[in-house]
């Protein structure tokens, strides 16, 4: 067992990344379904096809928001910051999650700016939720790796959270499929901290794309995106 204390800082900045992964942020996440929405009212996603469709988005469109993640902690000038996003912008197809991500993204940055008084943190140009996080984690003192685990899990309670809100999905049963994506998403940090190569990256969830461009056809409609 390790029995290495945390230092105050490292503790304060553990704290605050606890802080800044809660699904409560005030940031509007919890307004997108990123596409979610679309699939289930099409009859295309049910409670069985949970446990498929996110091990699909993890070595999917997953890995590549953790490899934006990691880039978006070790971007060192605002001109590699404004490449890395507009990068990002292009690898989403649909205007709609493209534009809720930008969304978030820029909320996110702008909080954080709220409580760090650090520049990097008013870079200019699109911000991507993705990026966002991983640069807020190198500003407040933590890993790549622990920057990641921490959107990864803010990203997965979400859509498991808009799940539980379109589906006959209860909280015991949400929390279970949670918890059984760990080894999954602990394989998906590895993978992306170790190999953050975007000229090799690749995002093919063709479904989730076209749900997202469908979502505004919706006749009624409980999220954003």
């Amino acid at each position: 067992m390790d029995t290495t204390l945390r230092t105050p800082q490292t503790l304060i900045a553990w704290l605050q990344l606890l802080q800044l992964s809660d699904s409560a942020l005030p940031i509007g996440a919890l307004s997108h379904s990123f596409g979610i929405e679309s699939l289930t009212a099409e009859g295309k996603l049910d409670v069985p096809d949970l446990a498929r469709f996110f091990a699909e988005w993890l070595e999917s469109s997953g890995h590549t928001e953790a490899v934006f993640c990691v880039r978006g902690h070790r971007v060192q000038d605002e001109a590699e910051w404004q490449w890395l996003n507009a990068t990002a912008s292009a690898m989403r197809p649909a205007r709609e999650s493209r534009e809720a991500s930008l969304r978030l993204g820029r909320r996110f940055l702008g909080l954080a700016a709220g409580l760090e008084p650090d520049e990097r943190l008013r870079f200019q140009g699109e911000v991507h939720l993705a990026t966002a996080f991983g640069l807020v984690g190198a500003v407040i003192g933590v890993s790549a790796e622990e920057a990641l685990g921490a959107y990864l899990h803010q990203t997965l309670f979400g859509a498991v959270s808009a799940c539980q809100r379109l589906l006959p999905l209860g909280q015991s049963a949400a929390m279970q499929l949670l918890w059984r994506m760990k080894a999954q998403t602990a394989h998906i940090i590895q993978l992306a901290c170790e190999h953050p190569d975007l000229e090799t990256l690749w995002s093919l969830q063709p479904m989730l794309e076209i749900a997202s461009m469908r979502h505004p056809l919706l006749h009624t409609r409980l999220f954003i995106s």
